[in-house]
């Protein structure tokens, strides 16, 4: 004879395996799904960065070409420069050479020249730093017509040193 609760105990260790096998299914699916969820939202980022750097790229490298390219530019306009200055030293040296060593003098003056320049100007800057705008003038006024003088005063000493240089020339 059987015994009916061993049935009965069959059936519901079957339901409860079943149960818990659905349970644990549906586990791994959800788990599954966040998996693929996660590696989709990763791979958009991804791709995202991917592009983000491919464009940070091509920028450094088209700002690489520029500075290149200006740096070429840059370099050729020092060159010539250079090319002009050494021309413009053997003209002065084919100058010296023929007013017999003149010109040596005329630099001294000039020199002395700029080293007055240099002192009138600290001179004007420690005048402006200490100076007020008289009652009734702005400071904007007062600071341009300060530097209106500065610059008059500089360039009455450059052509002064222009027409030592250019009477040495023409002597």
């Amino acid at each position: 004879m059987r015994n009916p609760f061993t049935a009965r105990r069959r059936r519901f260790v079957a339901a409860t395996i079943a149960a818990a096998e659905a349970t644990a299914d549906e586990r791994a699916q959800d788990i599954a799904a966040t998996w693929i969820l996660d590696a989709d939202r990763r791979a958009a980022e991804a791709e995202h960065r991917a592009v983000d750097l491919r464009a940070a790229l091509d920028q450094a490298h088209e700002d690489l070409r520029r500075a290149h390219a200006d740096t070429e530019t840059r370099t050729a306009a020092l060159a010539n420069r250079i090319a002009d200055l050494n021309e413009r030293c053997r003209a002065l040296a084919a100058t010296n050479a023929a007013h017999g060593g003149d010109c040596s003098a005329r630099m001294h003056a000039l020199d002395r020249l700029s080293h007055e320049l240099a002192d009138r100007l600290v001179e004007l800057q420690r005048a402006n730093e200490n100076t007020y705008p008289p009652v009734g003038i702005d400071a904007r006024t007062w600071q341009t017509a300060i530097d209106d003088t500065r610059t008059r005063v500089i360039t009455e000493k450059a052509a002064a040193a222009k027409a030592l240089v250019t009477t040495g020339a023409a002597a």
